[in-house]
C-alpha cells in the first residue's frame, strides 16, 4: 500500500517536472537528450508524457537511438517495456548514473524495466517505482509475485550491446507449457542474449 501511494506520488512530482522543463525534455537532437534527461524525475516524466506504448510488430528489440527516432502524431517515443528502458538506461548511463536493464518472467509473460540501484527505483512503461530495496527478488516480485528468474544487463558499446551480467533461476520453465506472450518474450530476449534459453529451460 505505501508504495502505491509512493508511485502515485512519484507521478505528481514527474507530472511538475515534465512542465517546468518541456522544452529541454521535447529536443530533437538525441545527444541533447541523453544529456537534458538526467534525473530519475525527468526519466519517470518521459515515461509519462513522452512514450507511447505500442506492441511490437514481429519480434525486434529497439536500439536506444532507434526508439528515440520512432515517434507517433504527436511526436511521443514509440516501443514496448525495453524500448523505453533500453532508452532510459542510456539516458542515465550518459549522465553518470548507474543502471542495468533488469527482465524477469513467469509462465505466461516477461518484462523489462531499467534498474536505479542508487536511488532503488526502477523506469520503465508503468512510470517510476521505488522498492526501498536492492534485492532484486524483491524488486521483481513487484511485477510477478510467481516469478521464474531474473537477468540484468548491462548496456555496453555506444548503447548498442546488451552484456548479462547476473541472472537467478528460481524454477525452469517447461518447453511444452510455453504459453503465447511468453514465446514472442523469448524469441526477443535471444536477440540481445542467444544464450537466454539457458536460463529458461
Amino acid at each position: 500500500m505505501k508504495r502505491e501511494i509512493v508511485r502515485w506520488g512519484l507521478m505528481i512530482v514527474d507530472s511538475i517536472t515534465y512542465l517546468k522543463n518541456r522544452e529541454e525534455l521535447n529536443t530533437n537532437d538525441f545527444d541533447e537528450f541523453l544529456k537534458e534527461v538526467n534525473t530519475p524525475s525527468k526519466m519517470g516524466a518521459i515515461t509519462l508524457w513522452r512514450f507511447d506504448y505500442t506492441s511490437d510488430k514481429g519480434e525486434y528489440w529497439q536500439k536506444p537511438k532507434e526508439t528515440f527516432d520512432r515517434r507517433n502524431s504527436k511526436g511521443k517515443f514509440m516501443g514496448d517495456c525495453e524500448d523505453i528502458s533500453s532508452l532510459i538506461l542510456a539516458c542515465a548511463l550518459s549522465n553518470g548514473i548507474e543502471g542495468k536493464l533488469l527482465t524477469t518472467w513467469n509462465d505466461e509473460s516477461g518484462h523489462a524495466t531499467c534498474f536505479l540501484p542508487q536511488s532503488q527505483e526502477t523506469i520503465c512503461s508503468f512510470n517510476r517505482i521505488k522498492h526501498y530495496t536492492n534485492k532484486i527478488e524483491d524488486i521483481v516480485t513487484y511485477w510477478y509475485k510467481d516469478w521464474k528468474a531474473y537477468a540484468l544487463y548491462e548496456l555496453r558499446n555506444n548503447f548498442s550491446e546488451f552484456v548479462r551480467v547476473d541472472y537467478m533461476k528460481r524454477e525452469s520453465l517447461s518447453p511444452n507449457n510455453i504459453k503465447g506472450n511468453m514465446k514472442n518474450y523469448i524469441r526477443k530476449m535471444m536477440i540481445i542474449d542467444p544464450k537466454f534459453g539457458n536460463l529458461i529451460f
